[in-house]
């Protein structure tokens, strides 16, 4: 993981003229396909959000694929990922299965932006969510089977959230057609593992993950294992803390504070202060694990 990291921060370090834009906000439009994201499409952006989230959310999905596989018989497992971003869930995924070389992995990764830093290995669409029923690739994935829809963080920047704050009109279109293509494929056993966002005071993601369900129980799905869209797990996992390089991390922010207080007006520095250091505690980790069958 440091020599991963140490490669994003070197990369990052080139960005520099960049990094004052980091303390403004990342939702913004993509003023080519008039879509809403994160603004990941820009680099620094990226490198930020990795430096920053890295080894958390990596812990986060090893314990998430560690826990949904409790209960997973199968000897193939195969798993669409929706908002890959960088591929940090298929970097935990293939950390647990090498202690289970008897499960065979086919993988595939969407996202309206396509990333840095992602595995080459992992196969990767670059559509949004709601237009995959014109991507023929990701559709022959699916008519294949498949056994876990994962978010990656990425559940709330589908739809909703982005298009409340920004004053733009929520339409379910996403996870309708991810549903509608669900069902028209006969996927009738199906997992969906969110990792939502936590902080001291909330866990958003939750009201999203309800338009899932809400769509799968009006096509006769029920859920048969996990949690319903009100509830989610916490992590469980020993210390609180996450791996992180210190002197690495240290270095990073030093680079950030000292530029956003030379360059940047007042107020960008303030913020990139208070937005510079990495997330490092488990507390703040909350997923959901959620089975599906179809019964009617």
């Amino acid at each position: 993981m440091k020599d991963f990291l140490t490669r994003i921060y070197e990369d990052f370090k080139v960005e520099e003229e960049n990094w004052c834009e980091i303390a403004d906000s990342q939702f913004v439009p993509n003023g080519l396909s008039n879509k809403i994201y994160g603004g990941y499409e820009k680099e620094h952006f990226q490198q930020f959000y990795m430096l920053k989230y890295t080894p958390l959310y990596i812990a986060e999905y090893v314990e998430i694929y560690e826990k949904f596989l409790e209960d997973y018989d199968k000897d193939t497992l195969r798993v669409l990922s929706v908002g890959v971003g960088s591929g940090l869930d298929y970097y935990a995924l293939t950390k647990v299965l090498e202690e289970r070389n008897n499960i065979e992995l086919e993988y595939l990764g969407i996202d309206l932006v396509d990333w840095n830093y992602r595995n080459e290995k992992i196969d990767f669409e670059q559509v949004d969510l709601k237009d995959i029923s014109e991507n023929e690739h990701v559709i022959d994935f699916i008519q294949d089977g498949i056994d876990v829809v994962i978010f990656p963080k990425s559940i709330i920047e589908i739809p909703t959230y982005i298009r409340q704050r920004l004053g733009i009109p929520y339409q379910n279109d996403a996870f309708t057609e991810l549903c509608n293509i669900l069902v028209e494929n006969h996927i009738d056993d199906v997992w969906f593992l969110n990792s939502y966002i936590k902080t001291y005071k909330e866990v958003t993601g939750l009201n999203e993950f309800s338009h899932i369900v809400d769509n799968l129980k009006s096509e006769g799905y029920i859920i048969v294992n996990g949690v319903d869209e009100k509830h989610y797990y916490e992590s469980s996992s020993g210390e609180n803390s996450v791996h992180y390089p210190l002197d690495y991390r240290n270095t990073w922010q030093l680079d950030l504070q000292n530029y956003c207080h030379r360059k940047c007006s007042e107020e960008q520095a303030e913020k990139c202060r208070l937005a510079q250091y990495p997330m490092l505690r488990k507390s703040h980790i909350a997923f959901g694990i959620t089975n599906f069958k179809k019964v009617a």
